[in-house]
């Protein structure tokens, strides 16, 4: 026996996979071995193969066999003009010019172990040493090469640039390690794919026998719905619907599991829309989709937290873009006859036309402004739904459907696409079992969150006494508060579960969060919320779509977290990446750190120098590091790279929104227009009028106030532009914001007043002073 203690640990690490796959993922098609981003396609050759008798090569053709022909010719003809994908290789092959080197070294070391004469060993040391220099340098120029090839893929074909750039940086972004159902950890990845199929199985939700719909073609029987409903039962897609559908595809989305490339249908979309129309109309008026446009392949992406538990992966589904394309279609018709039908919940800003995130935030932020401004609090619950897409009941959703008029031919459709699915979980190239899709709606697809919308829609009808608001299934309820009004948001509360449970959907209510907001702190103190029998704890700061909403209206906090995030970001692209030439570190600027810093800067641009500075001092940093711009100072850099300062981007940004809510392209939060007959267009800013001097500087610099001033302070030529795209307008603001000076707030540097577009609206046609520059 031994006095040691005997201390047991799990450690998970990052083994060596096989790496060729026993189960490999196999597309439908062999067109998921062509390489659609080869710079040789022959695409006139590739167009001209497609252009055969289509109607006549598919006439008389079940949906499944026109989709077997269309196929089979497109492989055909991208076999011929496309170059196959190479394949990768473990141990990259060295350069020529760096073998020989190499092979040198090696032989000038071997003389050195042989003691020879002090001239000779100084001479194969200076031979060495020149050796090592050109090796280093070939590393070097390689690297370059391929860290702008990377770079100039970063918006067409990003998994080249992501691939590129996970092979560089240390971040390990692996499946698993996997904890099992008997409790150990599992790493086989067919083992894995099989414990994350079950994972998603389980979210499913069961059926309600009831509603469950047996026979679509009885039951979207138009004889069924009220004469009083408005109708949409069938339609005939036009050619020209199926080109825009395909437009509509982003050019770096990755394939379904038929292996049809997005770039391929976007290069040969005149030829390909005219069997795609004929495929989509014998589909829609009979009701039948092929079984291989109704699998999905499922990758699982870990959304944070232990990597070895499967409830952290969010599964991701590829579909057919063919299937995506005909969806597309029908949801612009759905859509149209919703909209005219006024069947939309209004407090819906999810997946509509017009409407966002943004537009979201904007309507609840100026809505608290407006009550805690009048002295009155608000409190506001964040619910929680458990898997909402995963757990829509099908025999639910589609007698809504049928009460919103949709019936005959499109009804069965829209079961049939619905019904019948099936899934495979992959995870490094390995297949999980299949698994039936036995509710919710098509994860990855395009007709899905429009279906889940309808689902949905119907959440805030029988609320008495607040105010739902939602995008997707991320729902708030909100009540301004005095003490007799707790009871009725509780009220409201109580019937929101109840829908859910109606609905056949569960909440989370543990995970319900709870903002109070206003001056009666008497209030805030007193009053308390249950969901299921659980006290919903009061929190300072809640994030709400992104955005970090913080419990006295202001936005320091988010400010702050975007701030750190950027940091982050900044450091993995200056680790990951080495060169510092102008144009790829710009582009990464852009396309990686940009879209952080300013994502919904119209609902929290900051007004507080300090803020301003900290988020200023970013940009300043990284465009600090550019080869050819170091020795300049930030404002000249702004000039010689032809940035804008964050600060003018983010005005920038309001201006355009402004005007896009005076041409009714978005909902309207507040603005009101005033025609001036000599200044012309105008927004008119309403007198802040509020209790305390803290909710009266913000209201004085929310989007209503702050948006309205800057607008103002435009041009009134490009104020008055009205009836032309957003596009001639950005350029029209542009070519203004040329002649405006930039310099930003900065410490070190000379102060010269604000450099808010406002301000210098009075000013607009004198020279600024000239600076002495400052700190780089």
């Amino acid at each position: 026996m031994s006095d040691h203690k005997t201390c047991e640990a799990t450690l998970t690490i990052n083994a060596l996979m096989n790496t060729i796959p026993q189960n490999e993922h196999k597309a439908q098609t062999e067109m998921a071995k062509l390489n659609f981003h080869h710079k040789d396609i022959n695409w006139n050759g590739l167009r001209d193969k497609l252009k055969i008798e289509w109607e006549t090569t598919l006439a008389d053709k079940c949906p499944e066999e026109m989709l077997s022909s269309f196929t089979t010719i497109c492989e055909e003809a991208c076999r011929e003009h496309v170059p196959l994908k190479s394949v990768a290789n473990k141990k990259r092959l060295i350069p020529r010019d760096r073998c020989i080197l190499m092979k040198k070294r090696g032989h000038y070391k071997n003389k050195l172990t042989k003691c020879p004469p002090p001239f000779i060993e100084a001479k194969l040391r200076k031979a060495l040493l020149e050796i090592e220099t050109s090796l280093i340098k070939s590393h070097a120029e390689q690297r370059k090469k391929e860290e702008i090839q990377a770079v100039n893929n970063i918006k067409d074909n990003s998994k080249f640039f992501f691939s590129y750039a996970n092979r560089k940086s240390k971040n390990i972004s692996a499946v698993g390690p996997l904890e099992s159902v008997e409790g150990g950890l599992e790493g086989d990845p067919m083992k894995m794919a099989n414990i994350l199929k079950g994972q998603y199985d389980s979210v499913f939700s069961v059926p309600n026998p009831v509603k469950t719909v047996h026979d679509p073609a009885v039951f979207f029987n138009t004889r069924a719905i009220s004469a009083q409903t408005p109708h949409l039962t069938e339609f005939t897609p036009e050619t020209e619907e199926l080109i825009e559908a395909i437009d509509a595809i982003s050019s770096d989305s990755a394939a379904g599991p038929d292996g049809f490339h997005a770039k391929f249908l976007k290069q040969c979309k005149l030829e390909l829309a005219v069997p795609l129309k004929l495929i989509a109309t014998k589909s829609l008026a009979s009701g039948i989709i092929p079984p291989n446009l109704k699998e999905g392949i499922v990758t699982p992406i870990h959304k944070g937290g232990n990597k070895g538990l499967a409830k952290n992966y969010r599964p991701v589904v590829l579909t057919s873009h063919i299937i995506k394309i005909i969806e597309r279609v029908v949801k612009n018709h759905l859509t149209d006859h919703l909209e005219k039908t006024n069947a939309f919940n209004e407090g819906q800003h999810g997946f509509r036309k017009g409407r966002s995130c943004l537009s979201q935030l904007l309507a609840h932020q100026e809505a608290l402004l407006e009550a805690t401004s009048k002295g009155t609090n608000v409190d506001v619950i964040y619910l929680d739904f458990a898997k909402a897409f995963d757990k829509v009941d099908h025999g639910l959703l589609l007698h809504k459907l049928r009460g919103l008029g949709i019936s005959g031919n499109l009804g069965k459709w829209i079961h049939t696409f619905l019904t019948g699915r099936t899934q495979k979980v992959s995870v490094q190239g390995h297949l999980s079992d299949p698994s039936d899709v036995v509710s919710g709606v098509p994860q990855g697809s395009v007709l899905g969150p429009l279906l889940f919308l309808i689902m949905i829609g119907d959440i805030d009808r029988g609320l008495r006494h607040s105010q739902a608001t939602s995008f997707a299934d991320d729902t708030r309820v909100k009540r301004g508060i005095a003490e007799e009004d707790v009871a009725r948001l509780q009220e409201d509360l109580n019937h929101l579960l109840d829908w859910a449970d109606t609905n056949n959907m569960s909440m989370n209510s543990d995970k319900f969060e709870l903002m109070k907001y206003g001056p009666l702190h008497n209030i805030k103190g007193d009053t308390t919320y249950q969901a299921h029998q659980q006290t919903i704890t009061p929190a300072h700061h809640v994030r709400d779509l992104g955005i970090t909403m913080s419990a006295d209206s202001t936005f320091s906090q988010h400010i702050i977290n975007i701030s750190n995030t950027a940091k982050k970001l900044t450091g993995w692209i200056l680790r990951t990446f080495h060169t510092r030439e102008r144009t790829c570190m710009l582009t990464l600027w852009k396309a990686l750190v940009l879209p952080r810093l300013e994502y919904c800067c119209q609902l929290w641009s900051p007004y507080k120098k300090g803020d301003i500075v900290k988020l200023e001092a970013l940009q300043r940093s990284f465009t600090s590091k550019i080869w050819d711009s170091q020795h300049m100072d930030y404002w000249e850099r702004l000039r010689h790279l032809r940035l804008y300062s964050l600060q003018r981007r983010r005005e920038r940004y309001l201006v355009i929104y402004v005007w896009k809510t005076l041409e009714t392209l978005v909902p309207d939060v507040g603005l009101q227009i005033n025609h001036h007959p000599r200044k012309g267009r105008l927004c008119y800013i309403r007198r802040t009028q509020a209790t305390t001097q803290r909710v009266a500087t913000v209201v004085h610099n929310s989007f209503t106030r702050n948006g309205a001033r800057l607008f103002n302070a435009v041009p009134k030529a490009i104020r008055e532009l009205t009836g032309v795209s957003t596009d001639s307008f950005k350029h029209q603001l542009d070519k203004w914001l040329a002649s405006v000076p930039d310099e930003p707030p900065t410490p070190g540097y000379p102060s010269t007043g604000s450099n808010s577009l406002a301000c210098h609206h009075t000013t607009r046609e004198a020279e600024l002073p000239g600076h002495s520059g400052g700190p780089p």
